[in-house]
């Protein structure tokens, strides 16, 4: 039996409508796959009291220096506006998971910091994510690797990734 997938019916129907539509079936299937995973992680980050963007936060906070960043650098390592992740860090302040204060060399700076509650919640996410391969299912190693390149180059080429910023 055949599965209908409405991303190749619109890509062929986008196609026929304006000649082409190149990248529209990639996308979709990217932003599709995107919110698959974070459905299947859901329920296991509920348990922990995070949605996919609280854990997201967590964990970027967990391997930056000092467990620690600048709020608007947090945001752009999440592709966010800062003011779109300010909700986010509110609840994970609220739950003891981060704090939230002025940077002392510059009072404009605010800095979010893990708190030790804030690494050990993050552990365990990370350890029910790792369980279910981070929702990337029924692919080779080599297809991961494949789509990571594919995934890495098209985020460079939208500048996504940063040079003199190795370390965070």
């Amino acid at each position: 039996m055949e599965r209908y997938d409405f991303i190749v019916e619109a890509e062929k129907a986008m196609g026929e409508r304006l000649g082409t539509a190149r990248g529209l079936g990639a996308a979709l299937a990217i932003e599709r796959a995107n919110k698959l995973i974070q459905q299947q992680a859901a329920p296991d980050l509920r348990e922990l009291g995070l949605t996919y963007a609280g854990w997201q936060v967590l964990t970027i906070l967990s391997y930056a220096r000092h467990q620690t960043l600048a709020a608007a650098k947090l945001a752009k390592r999440l592709g966010a506006h800062p003011t779109t992740i300010t909700s986010t860090v509110d609840r994970l302040e609220r739950d003891g998971l981060v704090t939230r204060e002025r940077a002392p060399h510059d009072r404009r700076l605010v800095l979010i910091a893990l708190t030790e509650k804030g690494v050990e919640t993050e552990r365990l996410a990370t350890a029910s994510r790792v369980r279910d391969s981070f929702g990337i299912l029924e692919l080779t190693d080599e297809e991961i690797a494949q789509l990571t390149q594919i995934l890495r180059k098209m985020r460079f080429a939208h500048g996504d990734l940063w040079q003199n910023e190795r370390h965070p």
